[in-house]
């Protein structure tokens, strides 16, 4: 998943304490324009963090934000890290023979972390 933003850390924030917010109340919390309130919305909803339900206030059509109670994920399982398992632990460190930094095994783990991150994006 990617990374939030400092505002969706924010947003996110006004959410789960509320349990539940007006998308045009998160805007004026956040001190964004509606614009870009509708924004963060719709991205904290595709990285299923909130549920935007429409809603009708003072005769205007607008959404409800709904904390969906899960946290955003890294993504990554690091139980399948090469590291855990390699004979030659004791004696990686950076800047040493052994190194994290030259470790063709965790390179590729990585890599193929990434490509998985990637496609799910």
């Amino acid at each position: 998943m990617p990374s939030l933003l400092d505002v969706e850390e924010r947003a996110i924030k006004v959410v789960k304490e509320a349990g539940e917010v007006l998308q045009c109340d998160l805007w004026k919390a956040l001190n964004v324009s509606s614009r870009e309130g509708s924004r963060i919305a719709l991205r904290l909803e595709r990285k299923g963090l909130v549920k935007r339900e429409p809603v009708v206030y003072n005769k205007r059509a607008t959404f409800k934000l709904v904390w969906v109670g899960r946290e955003a994920e890294v993504g990554i399982e690091v139980d399948d890290c090469p590291c855990f398992s390699c004979s030659s632990i004791e004696r990686c460190a950076p800047g040493q023979a052994l190194s994290p930094g030259s470790c063709s095994a965790l390179t590729k783990w990585l890599l193929q972390e990434a490509a998985s991150l990637e496609a799910a994006a």
